[in-house]
C-alpha cells in the first residue's frame, strides 16, 4: 500500500567528518614554502651585510685587494664560506620535511638538492645584486627583505599562479622562489619525471647572471671613496 512505502525506504545517513587528505596539513602546504622564504630571506640579508659592511667600514680596497684586484675572486671567497653554511641549511631544512614531518617524497632526491644548491647561490646572486646597485646598506637591506617576503606571496602557494592575472604572473617570474617552489612540488610531492623540472631549474640560473653584469659597477663602489661610510 501507498502508506507502508515510506517504512520501506532505508533512512539516510550523512557523515559530517571531513576526509582525510594530507597535503591539507601544515607541514604539507605552509611549511614547504615558509622555509625556502626564510632560506632566502636570510641568505639574501647576510649576503647584502657581508658586502655592504665592507663600504660602511670603508674596508672595500682592502677587500678587493684580497682577491688580487679581481673583482670575480674577491666575490667568490667573501661568499664561499656561506654559501656551504647555508646549503646545509637548506639539506637539513628537506630533511626535516621529509624524514620528520613526512612530507610526500616521490621524485628525484638529487634534483631537490641541486635546485636547493642553486636556490642559495642564486639568492646571494641578488644580494650581490642589489648591494652593487645601492651602494647603501640600510636601502639595499630594506629591499632585500621586501623582495623576499614579496616572493611568498607569488610563489603559487598562497593562491594558484595559473589564476592570477598576466601582469601577476610576469611579475611571479622575477621571484626564484616561484621557481624552487615548482621544482619541489614537482619533484616531492606530485613524483613528476625529473626532465619536467629542467626548465625551472634552467630558469632559476639564470639569476647567476646578475653579479656578474654588476661587477664594473661592484669593483667601482669597492676602489671610489664617496661610496664608503653609507649606512
Amino acid at each position: 500500500a501507498p502508506t507502508d512505502a515510506p517504512d520501506l525506504i532505508p533512512p539516510t545517513s550523512v557523515e559530517t567528518h571531513i576526509p582525510p587528505h594530507p597535503f591539507s596539513h601544515y607541514e604539507h602546504s605552509p611549511l614547504p614554502s615558509l622555509l625556502p622564504l626564510m632560506l632566502m630571506l636570510f641568505t639574501l640579508l647576510t649576503t647584502i651585510f657581508t658586502i655592504g659592511v665592507e663600504l660602511e667600514n670603508s674596508t672595500a680596497r682592502e677587500w678587493l685587494a684580497t682577491g688580487g684586484g679581481n673583482m670575480l675572486v674577491a666575490l667568490a671567497g667573501k661568499l664561499a664560506p656561506y654559501t656551504v653554511i647555508f646549503f646545509a641549511l637548506c639539506m637539513l631544512m628537506n630533511t626535516c620535511l621529509f624524514k620528520f614531518l613526512s612530507v610526500p617524497l616521490q621524485g628525484n632526491v638529487m634534483l631537490l638538492f641541486v635546485s636547493g644548491l642553486v636556490y642559495v647561490m642564486v639568492s646571494q646572486a641578488i644580494g650581490v645584486f642589489m648591494i652593487a646597485a645601492l651602494s647603501n646598506l640600510r636601502l639595499a637591506l630594506s629591499i632585500g627583505g621586501g623582495y623576499s617576503v614579496l616572493s611568498f606571496t607569488f610563489s603559487g602557494l598562497t593562491f594558484p599562479f595559473m589564476a592570477m592575472d598576466v601582469p601577476l604572473q610576469i611579475f611571479g617570474y622575477i621571484f626564484p622562489m616561484t621557481y624552487y617552489v615548482e621544482i619541489f612540488i614537482d619533484q616531492a610531492m606530485r613524483g613528476a619525471p625529473a626532465v619536467n623540472s629542467f626548465a625551472y631549474l634552467g630558469y632559476m640560473m639564470l639569476f647567476l647572471l646578475l653579479p656578474l653584469i654588476m661587477l664594473p659597477r661592484m669593483k667601482k663602489i669597492c676602489t671610489e671613496e664617496k661610496y664608503w661610510g653609507k649606512l
